[in-house]
């Protein structure tokens, strides 16, 4: 056992694993209002415990589970002030280190005995039933909070408008630009934008992008289509930059994409699982694609897929993946331009979505953000298929794991189809996934300088 509690690196930690701990916030305050006299029955008949009792050694599992990073044992019998703090529960004002120790006491000691709890079962009911826990768990997220937002201010990110979310990846992204000596961007040489590579070294020496065929890419994707802005090379935030990095070295090596897209599609085990794609080879990797000619189209629509994969089935067929990528958005974006695309297009769109999929009296939630951007990608894919242009294919949606707003509104856009088709992706041809697995898996099929500094800059792991 330590005698020191060890220094808390506040960054060993990723944000979703902070946002896991204090998810554990408004459950306990749940438990708080169950009456404790209330108790529950089994086969065995009724239970004397009470169901709070009940729902303490649920939330203790998962918690200890999401905190045993934060914890770190130490010799903490002799600590006069955190027990006297632990006895007054007066936790206000309380740095992250102290309240880590005292996590540490209620969690993972017998504080009667000062020893390990046994067989390694740290956190028990009754350590939550007291209320200490919920108290310093919120006081906890306060300190983080605040060191969020000077971690932000410091590296020239920080927006109070921007989600949780937009905030942390502008984090992510200035402190990569600030640790590879990259110049920040200036606005009238006052106003720093750290997630921003000045302009003239972005343009020239193209560092946004992490290999040599990646940039050759971009490149030549800008000169055959207006959709690649310029601007992909100083912002460091862009998703555009993002689709490039993640799947431009796949347009180049096609074996390599069909051993991700197999990892992170894997072929069914189970007669109960859900279907999924059974790619056979991925044929090519197409960016700001959509197989349409100009007028000849179902949809006379100009919308298009971030990332086009194409492949061969087992079977032999023909598919496609049209794929809309995400990072720090929020699915608002652009109410205006969702507005004026609606009522250029708006019968179209309403001709595909009277098939069964879809419940009718929740379409007007599809004509403005945030459910349009997605629904006209999934109806460009059903287009696709309509037209026979493909023998199969399907719509993927993909964001980070950490990002709240894109997760609830890919859950919500699958509540508008009807069921049970809406569980059943490979029936609606609507699938999302996050991120994280992609920039994963490739990472582990690959292990190379370029894919461990993307699980870097953009997870923070």
């Amino acid at each position: 056992m330590v005698k020191d509690y060890p220094e808390i690196d506040f960054y060993s930690m990723t944000k979703s694993e902070w946002d896991s701990i204090f998810d554990m916030i408004p459950w306990l305050e749940k438990i708080e209002k169950i009456d404790p006299n209330e108790t529950f029955t089994d086969h065995q008949g009724t239970r004397t415990r009470p169901l709070k009792y009940v729902e303490y050694k649920s939330a203790s599992v998962q918690l200890i589970g999401r905190v045993h990073k934060f914890l770190k044992p130490f010799d903490w019998t002799n600590w006069e002030e955190g027990l006297k703090i632990l006895k007054e529960q007066d936790f206000n004002g309380l740095d992250l280190l102290t309240i880590g120790k005292l996590l540490t006491i209620i969690l993972y000691y017998k504080e009667l005995t000062g020893q390990l709890s046994p067989f390694g079962i740290a956190c028990q009911a009754h350590d939550l039933e007291d209320g200490r826990v919920l108290k310093l768990l919120k006081e906890l997220k306060k300190v983080v909070t605040e060191e969020q937002k000077n971690e932000c201010e410091k590296f020239h990110t920080y927006n109070p408008q921007d989600s949780n979310f937009a905030n942390y990846a502008k984090l992510l992204q200035s402190k990569w630009r600030d640790k590879k000596g990259y110049p920040i961007a200036k606005l009238n040489d006052t106003t720093k934008y750290g997630h921003f590579i000045e302009t003239d070294f972005a343009i020239n020496e193209e560092v946004n992008f992490l290999t040599e065929n990646i940039r050759k890419l971009v490149i030549e994707e800008l000169e055959t289509k207006a959709t690649v802005q310029e601007h992909i090379y100083e912002n460091l935030l862009s998703s555009k930059s993002l689709c490039f990095n993640l799947f431009g070295e796949l347009h180049f090596n096609h074996e390599l994409a069909t051993n991700l897209f197999k990892t992170v599609f894997p072929k069914q085990t189970s007669p109960y699982s859900e279907k999924v794609p059974e790619i056979s080879k991925v044929t090519s990797v197409l960016f700001d694609y959509s197989p349409y000619k100009k007028n000849n189209n179902t949809v006379e629509d100009t919308a298009f897929f971030d990332v086009f994969i194409e492949y061969t089935s087992h079977s032999g067929g023909k598919g496609f993946i049209g794929t809309d990528v995400k990072y720090a958005e929020t699915l608002l974006e652009d109410a205006d331009k969702a507005t004026e695309t609606y009522k250029k297009y708006g019968n179209d769109y309403l001709k595909l979505a009277t098939e069964d999929l879809f419940l009718q009296e929740h379409l007007d939630n599809f004509k403005k953000p945030p459910l349009f951007q997605l629904w006209r990608k999934h109806l460009l894919s059903l287009s696709i298929l309509k037209d026979n242009l493909y023998e199969e294919g399907f719509f993927l949606f993909l964001f980070p794991y950490g990002n709240d707003e894109c997760y609830k509104e890919a859950n919500l856009y699958r509540g508008q189809q009807k069921f049970p088709y809406r569980w059943n992706e490979y029936k609606t041809g609507y699938y999302w996934r996050f991120l994280d697995k992609f920039i994963e898996s490739l990472n582990e099929l690959v292990n190379q300088t370029w894919t461990q500094e993307m699980k870097e800059r953009y997870l923070g792991k």
